[in-house]
């Protein structure tokens, strides 16, 4: 009988939701498949209180990619099915899980729509995000259709679904990935290299947004400038660029090449974000050439992650060309690069 594995990640600042996600997994209805829940938190707690066969799992690292490998480390799964600590699963979505992975041979990436409400969990609006097509896409085909899927369709960890051997084969590159930007995306590049990836239009997972509530514009206590400045960390963290380049790396490993060269334009863009985004940051204070050495830094990691840094660098440079602006940042960034090491 098929074991489906729910690893549930869960973040101190956010435990307070752990009892709902846990619920909603217990919940599920079972019937042609075993169930194994895995909580991996990075906080020691009192697990007394578990529901008999729940396993809790405490680590250092507050990363989620770095979570979710520990989980799969410590899960016994056929089929591993995540869901963060602030969102929930519907009824039937495990069955559901089960019934694509039996149906789809050598399926390696499952993903399903989701819903986004405010933090009592009510609907945010009546539009559900994704896509409303089912989409089923083979490797071995290329990269035929994978923009139909990436990157707006294989979005939210709490509505994916990967087999083991895809699992086994990210584990590595899940604990590269600085912080939780990034994660759902390195996951579906990475598991292309196990098999077909299929995207159902069904609604099975409450994404929610914690600290919104009804009538308001930001989470509760957070101020513009704070909004702000959290939307900039984000993308400073780098995490998107991280965790593309991992997935374009592991498929070029598998010699899906074509499909490797598709999330590589991404890295770039991905990289022209991070660098931006580091230079807004350090502009409060920072002096000219710490904002320049920022941006030469993120794109010195980028490139390594890569082929190489002559592809990449040539690519940053065709891209900015045109904008004035953005080249008088890069030649100094670039000139910081090649500067003597002492």
């Amino acid at each position: 009988m098929q074991t489906i594995t729910a690893i549930i990640t869960v973040h101190k600042s956010r435990k307070q939701y752990l009892p709902q996600a846990l619920a909603s997994v217990l919940a599920q209805e079972t019937g042609n498949f075993k169930l194994e829940t895995v909580v991996v938190a990075d906080y020691e707690d009192d697990t007394s209180g578990l529901a008999t066969g729940v396993r809790w799992v405490s680590v250092d690292n507050e990363s989620l990619g770095a979570k979710i490998a520990e989980g799969i480390e410590e899960s016994k799964g056929d089929v591993i099915a995540l869901l963060e600590d602030d969102d929930v699963w519907l009824p039937g979505k495990l069955r559901f899980v089960a019934s694509r992975f039996k149906e789809v041979r050598g399926l390696a990436f499952l993903h399903h729509l989701y819903l986004t409400t405010y933090d009592d969990l009510t609907p945010i609006t009546k539009t559900i995000r994704g896509c409303y097509e089912r989409v089923l896409l083979d490797p071995s085909r290329g990269a035929r259709n994978l923009k139909l899927l990436y990157p707006y369709c294989v979005a939210n960890n709490s509505s994916i679904a990967i087999s083991r051997e895809a699992a086994e084969g990210i584990i590595e590159g899940l604990r590269r990935i600085p912080g939780a930007s990034g994660v759902d995306r390195f996951i579906f590049a990475g598991s292309l290299a196990y098999g077909p990836a299929l995207h159902e239009p069904r609604v099975l997972t409450l994404y929610r947004r914690p600290g919104l509530l009804p009538g308001r514009g930001k989470p509760a206590g957070l101020t513009e400038e704070g909004l702000e400045y959290l939307k900039w960390s984000r993308i400073a963290s780098c995490g998107d660029l991280v965790a593309i380049a991992e997935g374009a790396r592991i498929l070029a490993r598998a010699k899906l090449m074509g499909i490797a060269r598709f999330f590589e334009k991404y890295a770039i863009s991905s990289a022209i974000s991070c660098s931006l985004a580091q230079l807004a940051l350090s502009k409060k204070g920072a002096k000219p050439g710490e904002a320049y050495w920022s941006f030469g830094r993120a794109l010195l990691e980028g490139a390594f992650m890569l082929t190489g840094p002559a592809p990449f660098l040539d690519g940053i440079l065709s891209l900015l060309a045109p904008f004035k602006t953005f080249d008088k940042l890069i030649m100094p960034a670039l000139a910081l690069l090649h500067r003597p090491r002492r």
